[in-house]
């Protein structure tokens, strides 16, 4: 079941952040799960996302559907180069934080949008945006 929860939300979450941040910032890398796992340079910045699976739960009262929420975390790693200043991670966050605000997209709900210093890791200064999101499906027999 967690498999279709990935698959779904693959599909969509990172084809729609795609788009949106490309549009954003086209210069910008970003470095997706299983890819090479820092920025290429002390200079890059670019962003990390990852989705992790959290639980299969069942969410129904009485019905003769089943209805079960399939639940995870977006989360979305920083990169800026040390002595880059803090206003434009901020700028980051709040652009990141807006698409998960704004982003319900069709079943896929988000909540909790919560913001992390990682502090430093290597040439760079790194921050966390991550929300959990999920979506219900319903089975019918």
């Amino acid at each position: 079941m967690a498999e279709d929860f990935t698959e779904y939300v693959a599909m969509t979450v990172e084809t729609k952040f795609k788009a949106a941040w490309v549009a954003l910032h086209p210069t910008f890398r970003i470095i997706w799960e299983n890819g090479k796992g820092a920025p290429a340079g002390e200079t890059e910045t670019c962003v990390e996302f990852s989705i992790l699976d959290n639980e299969d739960d069942r969410k129904d009262l009485g019905d003769s559907a089943r209805t079960h929420r399939y639940s995870g975390i977006v989360n979305i790693n920083i990169y800026v180069p040390k002595g880059a200043g803090t206003r434009k991670t901020r700028q980051y966050i709040d652009e990141i934080s807006a698409f998960f605000r704004d982003g319900d997209e069709n079943d896929i709900k988000y909540r909790k949008i919560k913001y992390e210093k990682l502090g430093n890791i290597a040439s760079h200064f790194v921050s966390n945006v991550s929300t959990e999101c999920y979506y219900n499906k319903v089975y019918t027999d």
